[in-house]
């Protein structure tokens, strides 16, 4: 039905081209595409992509649950792990405190806090608003 009102149209524009040209003297040419024509499907054809896609989704689903899941079952498993270290630690630290010695190991963030830094100021001149910042 789509072609057919396409080759009328088609057929149309071509008569109306001759018609204009014939009045100016020149005929231009007209360029017709044809586009290619997709077979369309049917609905036959769809149920059973629908239902592939419908069982991927599901497995999609079920795996993010089990992922969930698993997550949720190694933090369980780290904080379980870290109060135990917690637990092993302190005796050792209170140990290496009696004995006068440092003790390697650490507790939480500790480690990852940098030496403490001290600013001297100067005031430079006599005015209070200035000061000369040096490290020490």
């Amino acid at each position: 039905m789509e072609n057919v009102q396409k080759n009328a149209t088609q057929k149309a524009v071509k008569k109306t081209v001759k018609k204009v040209s014939k009045i100016k003297g020149k005929a231009p040419k007209v360029e017709t595409k044809t586009e290619p024509v997709e077979p369309k499907i049917t609905m036959d054809e769809l149920i059973p992509l629908k239902e592939a896609v419908e069982q991927a989704k599901l497995i999609m689903e079920k795996a993010r649950g089990e992922a969930n899941d698993l997550q949720q079952k190694a933090q369980e498993l780290i904080k379980e792990a870290k109060s135990s270290y917690r637990d092993a630690l302190l005796p050792y630290k209170e140990a290496c405190k009696k004995a006068s010695v440092e003790c390697e190991y650490s507790i939480g963030r500790i480690s990852n806090v940098s030496d403490r830094v001290v600013f001297l100021t100067e005031r430079v001149d006599n005015d209070p608003s200035r000061f000369f910042w040096t490290l020490s």
